[in-house]
């Protein structure tokens, strides 16, 4: 029959073989990639900031003062170049690293254990490497990473087919060996200019303009992202609803830009006191919020306070500022729980708090 389902050929038998092969190789890497230990022994797998390592004890950590400190220095953009040519790679090196942070590595596991510790912006990598190719550790890195590289490939292999598949995978580019330097580097320049732009475009449409916080739906975003990871490994997850108190009465007595500062003061006491990668996001209006990936209750609520009695320490119009924070958390072992439920649970806890007598922490039952 036209069309019907015969048996297999023996060539399409081996193929099939082939990609199941393929698969079970990546699904292996995949797995050692996102189950891979915290450097600070607390999360299983990367933080959503990709920045494993970097983070503050809330217990001792100073909040700043309303002030701010320092500006931050200019990030020189990062670069991965994954070679088992130690020349190629050593030319690389001498090439980008007076404009560039360079990170070397020999083979897929070094790139993989690098991206699991670090951020990068473009990953050099050579097509032909022993085990895993460029290809397959391209396909890693674009189903594994939070925040993934653009990839320029490098290989002696010129045929139009791996140029179509490296442009299948995401590829910014493809650079044929031997490559001339200035060309490499005129190559390499523009890929991180575009990466640049969009980090920018993103961050603009996620962001806050007044706080320069994230804003209500980056906050959204990363909900849903961490409950299903804190679903998937049994890890806590609160939240913290934060509510600036009369902030009507200073924008009536003082005016927006008054009001306006009050917002901002108390953007850099949230941002000031918690780890790299918890989220503090600014709903809109006076209401604040807090993400707390693999964080319980008791320690929620230690955050919690910490915050209320700083942002009481700071003044406007000759009077104390004060907010009043509602807490939820999804607790290990707790039944499946909806982002709606952990937003609703927070806001109710907030109100409780506000119709309590304001300025105070009150956890959602």
């Amino acid at each position: 029959m036209s069309g019907g389902a015969g048996p297999l050929s023996e060539a399409q038998r081996q193929a099939l073989e082939a990609i199941d092969r393929q698969t079970v190789r990546l699904e292996r890497f995949l797995e050692g990639f996102e189950l891979a230990p915290s450097p600070v022994g607390t999360v299983p797998t990367l933080p959503p900031a990709g920045l494993a390592g970097a983070t503050r004890e809330r217990s001792s950590m100073p909040v700043p003062s309303a002030g701010g400190g320092q500006p931050d220095q200019p990030r020189r953009p990062s670069i991965l170049a994954v070679d088992d040519d130690a020349e190629q790679l050593g030319m690389v090196n001498r090439l980008l690293s007076d404009r560039y942070d360079v990170a070397l590595a020999s083979d897929a596991r070094e790139a993989i254990d690098l991206l699991q510790h670090r951020t990068f912006d473009l990953a050099l990598i050579d097509l032909a490497m022993p085990g895993i190719d460029g290809f397959q550790l391209a396909e890693v890195v674009a189903a594994s990473s939070p925040h993934r590289p653009a990839v320029i490939f490098l290989s002696a292999e010129a045929s139009p087919r791996a140029k179509v598949r490296a442009l299948s995978l995401g590829a910014s580019d493809y650079v044929t060996k031997p490559c001339d330097p200035e060309e490499l580097l005129a190559r390499v320049a523009r890929t991180v200019a575009e990466v640049e732009r969009e980090a920018s475009l993103h961050a603009s449409a996620l962001s806050d303009p007044l706080t320069g916080l994230a804003n209500y739906r980056h906050l959204f975003e990363s909900l849903h992202r961490e409950m299903e990871r804190a679903q998937r490994y049994d890890q806590p997850l609160s939240m913290l609803a934060i509510d600036v108190d009369g902030l009507k009465r200073i924008n009536d007595e003082g005016g927006h830009p008054v009001g306006d500062e009050a917002l901002q003061r108390i953007a850099r006491v949230l941002k000031g006191a918690v780890r790299a990668f918890d989220l503090v996001a600014r709903q809109g209006g006076d209401e604040f919020a807090v993400l707390l990936p693999n964080t319980a209750a008791r320690e929620a609520l230690v955050l919690a306070e910490r915050l209320r009695s700083e942002i009481v320490r700071q003044r406007i119009l000759g009077r104390p500022l004060s907010a009043s924070i509602g807490v939820a958390t999804r607790e290990r072992g707790m039944r499946p729980l909806t982002v709606r439920s952990l937003v609703e649970a927070s806001d109710q806890a907030l109100y409780r708090a506000k119709r309590e007598g304001r300025d105070q922490v009150v956890l959602a039952d």
